[in-house]
């Protein structure tokens, strides 16, 4: 009776780690659609310009502006020259969209890595508590640096519907640099995790 419940158990979890993944592929793909491209075709168009961490790190209106302006000229938007820098409409719209589906990039990629940390945390020989202990730590990490890419988020659309708003766009380059921080310190620690835990290995990380 217990190993039928075990392998339902295991099955569910081996379920809900396809789809997450296949959300998190969902929501990358809607991020690479809405990327700007060079209007033009063939082999001379230069590759695309559009990179959000730029965007997310630019700190400075000024700085933000002349990315989105960048990006509008490889969009084949027009983009008027004027001392306020008034970054092109259509452009900050695309952008603002994909930013909504970032919301979901940032929770797949939250339930990736717990679900790693997871499965990293029963390779664990037994009695390897401290092990144990910094697997969720990191699980924990991960879920703020989920908390972190939200915050950013938001702090990015407030900008881009208020250009003026300076401080939201300083604040999502301190959250950006903090969700990054996060995820590589839990990159780390997930090495370290498998090294320790190399003699037991479950064929599928799940949740």
């Amino acid at each position: 009776m217990q190993r039928s419940l075990r392998r339902r158990a295991k099955r569910g979890r081996g379920v809900w780690t396809w789809l997450i993944t296949l959300f998190f592929v969902a929501m990358l793909a809607a991020q690479v659609w809405l990327a700007p491209r060079p209007p033009c075709a063939g082999s001379n168009c230069p590759p695309p310009s559009y990179n959000i961490i730029q965007l997310e790190l630019a700190r400075t209106p000024a700085r933000a502006c002349q990315i989105l302006a960048q990006w509008g000229r490889t969009d084949g938007v027009r983009v008027e020259q004027s001392a306020d820098c008034v970054a092109p409409p259509a452009v900050v719209k695309k952008v603002r969209l994909g930013l909504m589906f970032d919301y979901g990039f940032a929770l797949s990629y939250v339930l990736i890595g717990i679900a790693v940390l997871g499965w990293a945390r029963r390779r664990l020989p037994r009695g390897a508590n401290k092990s144990n202990s910094l697997a969720r730590i990191g699980q924990w990490m991960m879920l703020l640096a989920g908390v972190s890419d939200a915050v950013e988020n938001h702090a990015l659309d407030s900008f881009l519907r208020d250009p003026q708003a300076a401080v939201m766009l300083e604040r999502a380059s301190q959250f950006a640099m903090l969700k990054f921080t996060l995820i590589g310190v839990v990159i780390l620690l997930l090495i370290g995790l498998l090294m320790i835990g190399q003699r037991q290995q479950p064929r599928f990380p799940s949740i």
